[in-house]
């Protein structure tokens, strides 16, 4: 009888004891679970982060364009001629030996000729607008080439002409590439001889073709210069891909604009470059097994966590029949 008893309260006894075991157990379980949810996670990020900051700020980069167009849409006429009228005199009358690097610091050192500089087409944040159809690039024109201006577009360099048009002008645009979370000119160099690019300054649309690509150190601006007679635009970038050591030139001269060969003057529509480019590709992927794997996992543990409760069930149903 005694030892029949101590069987029968045995159970009764350990209760508490099993429970807080079982309490344990559970948030053991949890914590083991947690840790490679959060790795999964955290992986995934990591790998898509610059993919999704590249297309945002691309989306930010082509809507600041647009908005430009649509306030120019909106502006008074006559400012725009004046200060249209204005840049064309302040071309007329350039200093060519203010001409250096886009990447050189002291080429946009706060004097007296920058100062001056800074005044001209600054009706609005932008000078401009430029859009390369090949490319599906829509950008604003920014003036100077500092990092903050090349963050939010095209910089045009100090020292070069406006970008106004006119005979005797060479405007210089520049660009980064090779930059983790931003387009811009990445795809400058798929450009070609006959390719069209069109500025948009003050309500007038300027249309470039494509005439001349090459290559040169930093140092090397001669083909930066004003061509007498000619009216220029050359769009600048740094190669290789990520070295750097280089300037990519890629000029155009003036050609008529007619409205079939892209938007209307001042329109502010705009395509933006959503094309997955190849250094996207892997993190793309990464970022998708690391979710994959995470769901499959989530899914064996559920999977688990029932059998594991239809055997407790089943096994609590025998211990009631007997």
């Amino acid at each position: 009888m005694t030892a029949t008893l101590q069987v029968q309260l045995d159970p009764g006894a350990t209760g508490p004891t099993q429970r807080r075991r079982g309490r344990h157990r559970a948030r053991r379980v949890w914590v083991d679970r947690l840790i490679p949810v959060l790795l999964m996670l955290i992986g995934a990020v990591v790998l898509a982060y610059p993919v999704v900051a590249t297309f945002y700020n691309n989306y930010k980069q082509s809507e600041f364009a647009r908005e430009y167009a649509a306030k120019v849409a909106t502006a008074d006429p006559a400012a725009l001629n004046a200060e249209f009228a204005a840049a064309t005199r302040y071309n007329t009358a350039l200093n060519p030996k203010l001409l250096k690097d886009p990447w050189d610091e002291a080429s946009s050192a706060l004097n007296a000729d920058y100062r001056d500089y800074l005044s001209q087409l600054d009706l609005l944040e932008a000078m401009g607008r430029i859009r390369i159809p090949a490319l599906d690039v829509d950008l604003p024109v920014l003036h100077g080439t500092s990092d903050d201006t090349l963050a939010k577009g095209v910089g045009h360099l100090f020292g070069s002409s406006l970008p106004v048009g006119g005979p005797s002008t060479h405007a210089v645009l520049t660009g980064h590439s090779s930059l983790a979370n931003a387009t811009l000119f990445d795809h400058l160099p798929d450009l070609s001889v006959g390719d069209q690019f069109y500025l948009e300054v003050l309500g007038r649309t300027l249309a470039y073709r494509v005439d001349k690509i090459s290559v040169v150190l930093p140092n090397q601006l001669d083909d930066l210069a004003v061509t007498s007679g000619a009216d220029q635009v050359t769009l600048v970038t740094c190669t290789p891909y990520a070295i750097n050591s280089h300037r990519l030139l890629v000029r155009g001269v003036r050609v008529p604009y007619t409205q079939a060969d892209g938007s209307a003057p001042g329109q502010a529509t705009s395509t933006m470059d959503w094309s997955i480019q190849s250094w996207m590709w892997p993190r793309l992927i990464g970022a998708g097994v690391a979710l994959l794997v995470l769901v499959a996992m989530i899914f064996g543990w559920i999977v688990s966590d029932r059998r594991r409760a239809a055997r407790r069930a089943a096994k609590k149903k025998e211990r009631e029949r007997e």
